[in-house]
């Protein structure tokens, strides 16, 4: 199995289903993580955070035109593709979201829009429908990769930032009882 995560931001996956892809890589999927480049820094941390998870992550031009990023997303067939919603509040999630939706049609192939809520911050999505569990080692996996995003520790409050998100995982695992679980909106469904 293979699935396609799509951040507009090179720590968007970890942030809001770094659990996930963790869990998920543990069972034998091939991950991918892909992101816009956003520069040096912001790039290398996300090349250093995918393989905590056990992913792979690939970086696009920001300035390329949607076609020639499907053109490049399709080297692989999936069997999922992740992005964030279409109702999201920042133009840059709603923006991958439209390129993972065409990308998951074209292919027809299920698609599920991640939670970019954060307490304090972004707005949670009204629409989750799906939660993915997780336990220990997940979270930490997904504790180290957030951990590998510097600027973005610096820039939000370094284990403030972090606690943050990962009480959010906790809230989201007690409301379907398990220790933590990531939110989504189960678009569509093939097979």
């Amino acid at each position: 199995m293979r699935a396609l995560f799509l951040g507009a931001h090179p720590d968007d996956v970890e942030v809001c289903a770094g659990g996930t892809v963790a869990k998920l890589t543990s069972r034998e999927w091939e991950i991918f993580i892909a992101t816009p480049n956003l520069g040096t820094d912001r790039t290398s941390e996300a090349r250093a955070a995918a393989p905590m998870l056990g992913a792979l992550y690939w970086p696009w031009h920001p300035d390329a035109p949607q076609r020639a990023v499907i053109v490049f997303l399709e080297q692989y067939k999936y069997d999922l593709i992740v992005t964030p919603s279409p109702q999201d509040s920042h133009q840059e999630h709603r923006e991958v979201a439209e390129l993972g939706y065409a990308l998951a049609r074209k292919n027809n192939v299920e698609l599920w829009h991640m939670n970019t809520g954060i307490p304090g911050g972004l707005a949670i999505s009204p629409n989750l429908n799906h939660f993915m569990t997780f336990g220990v080692p997940e979270s930490q996996a997904k504790s180290d990769a957030l951990q590998a995003h510097g600027s973005q520790w610096d820039k939000y409050g370094g284990w403030k930032w972090h606690n943050t998100i990962m009480a959010r995982d906790e809230h989201y695992g007690g409301l379907v009882g398990a220790l933590f679980a990531e939110g989504y909106e189960r678009i569509f469904s093939v097979g």
